[in-house]
């Protein structure tokens, strides 16, 4: 499945996180929802709203504009994350913003995708390899920042994208592990579901990651 949502944008949820008087990060949030994304869960528009209010800590009710943004940071999430041009970044300041701050964004990415991974996959024990190996890393970068002594050479610039390039790999290839394993579990409890469901569910039976 080819993407043809655009790009989510970062300046656009910050906007929006501005509007909504949000303390946490854009990067943090757009973690957390990949994370239960890839850990297989799949949320209804009630229930996203549910979690971005609370992840915003607001009382107030959305207004339509705002819920319309948020549903577009759902879907946009979950098409790139599906894409089989492996079209998935993480939300994160631009290339023109100081080495500083998006380094300190992608730690805050790194933080959110593992606690939405936990708060659904429970059996943390029985993870694959591949899976345990990939979040350990996730970890890792999750506790990257900026020493205030230490001097910011040429070459940070390029460790950064290098390590940006690890991470939406790594969390594609989690969801494409959890997608197969969902569509495994189902091939034998499928057979009188309409054709649209059954097409929907074979969809990434054939993808690989590279």
């Amino acid at each position: 499945m080819t993407s043809n949502i655009r790009r989510l944008e970062y300046d656009e949820v910050c906007d929006l996180f501005v509007a909504l008087g949000a303390h946490n990060t854009p990067a943090e949030m757009h973690g957390l929802l990949a994370g239960q994304l890839s850990a297989g869960r799949r949320m209804n528009y009630s229930e996203w709203f549910r979690e971005a209010k609370e992840f915003i800590d607001t009382d107030s009710d959305f207004s339509k504009d705002e819920q319309e943004q948020l549903q577009f940071v759902y879907m946009s999430t979950l098409t790139a994350l599906a894409d089989d041009e492996l079209g998935f970044y993480p939300l994160l300041p631009d290339d023109e913003a100081d080495i500083e701050e998006r380094l300190s964004a992608l730690g805050y990415w790194c933080q959110g995708f593992l606690a939405g991974f936990a708060l659904v996959e429970k059996n943390i024990q029985d993870l694959s390899e591949i899976v345990n190996d990939a979040l350990n890393d996730l970890a890792a970068i999750a506790q990257v920042g900026v020493n205030d002594n230490e001097d910011l050479d040429d070459s940070s610039d390029n460790d950064y994208f290098q390590i940006v390039e690890y991470v939406r790999l790594a969390a594609m290839h989690i969801f494409l592990e959890y997608a197969v394993e969902e569509v495994e579990k189902e091939d034998n409890s499928i057979e009188s579901q309409p054709d649209e469901y059954l097409s929907a569910q074979s969809l990434f039976k054939s993808r690989k990651l590279h």
